[in-house]
């Protein structure tokens, strides 16, 4: 399932009424049909865009939105809609995809509980500033990863905050997935889901308080999770949670 925010509520780029075909979420269809992609895909479609100008493709559902919804709220919708997808991607209307069958790519290696990320060929899975990892791309997120966070985007973050949540989960329990090979394209210059200045201050506030307060409790149940359903697939008594207790201080130590 592959989550589709539309970036309407903006003042559009030119005055003409767009033609059928045209704009960036139109783009993103168009290129998403000559990639292959064969997943399915859900998009909350914002007040402001106008569906007649689509073509949209067999696997996507289109939602129309009675107001401007936030990227957490059109993930909600997402996961109430397939709340047992194997995993659930975010792609904005600022991605154009490049690689063939990358979507089956990417889900394959987000698995149940990865963050699978590829390359945008804008920061290609670095941060330019510091050199390090950075989640950039197209992003999908495994299925039982999600459903044990509670939510693919946590709610009251922007998307962009959303990333860096990602980062610092997947850095700290091993799970990042990146694709060098697989591009999803980020046009330059252009944004994705609109947001409120007001609600970028919030979201980045909602960051912090998520990395302070969240972040390990979620890492310590995440861990547990993942290793009582490696322990059920061979077969083995599921862990107890002094078992776990012990497996999370030995993680940290090393």
């Amino acid at each position: 399932m592959w989550i589709v925010p539309s970036a309407g509520g903006r003042p559009p780029a030119r005055p003409e009424p767009l033609r059928r075909g045209e704009g960036p979420l139109a783009r993103l269809m168009e290129a998403c049909r000559k990639t292959g992609m064969t997943g399915e895909a859900f998009c909350l479609l914002d007040i402001t865009c106008d569906r007649a100008r689509l073509e949209v493709p067999e696997t996507w559902t289109v939602v129309p939105a009675l107001s401007r919804v936030s990227p957490a709220e059109a993930a909600r919708l997402a996961m109430l809609a397939r709340p047992d997808a194997e995993h659930y991607g975010i792609l904005t209307d600022d991605h154009v995809p490049r690689t063939k069958g990358w979507d089956r790519a990417l889900g394959l290696a987000a698995g149940r509980w990865n963050v699978a990320y590829c390359n945008d060929l804008v920061h290609a899975g670095r941060d330019p500033r510091t050199g390090t990892a950075k989640v950039t791309g197209a992003v999908c997120l495994g299925g039982d990863l999600v459903r044990e966070m509670g939510a693919a985007i946590p709610d009251g973050m922007t998307l962009a905050d959303a990333r860096r949540a990602w980062m610092a989960l997947g850095r700290s329990l091993g799970l990042l997935r990146y694709l060098p090979g697989v591009v999803v394209e980020r046009r330059r210059g252009e944004k994705g889901p609109f947001e409120h200045p007001d609600e970028c201050a919030e979201g980045r506030a909602r960051l912090f308080r998520w990395l302070n307060d969240e972040h390990r409790p979620l890492a310590r149940r995440l861990r547990f999770a993942i290793s009582h359903a490696a322990r059920l697939r061979r077969g083995e008594a599921p862990a107890s949670p002094r078992q776990a207790t012990r497996a999370n201080h030995a993680h940290r130590a090393v």
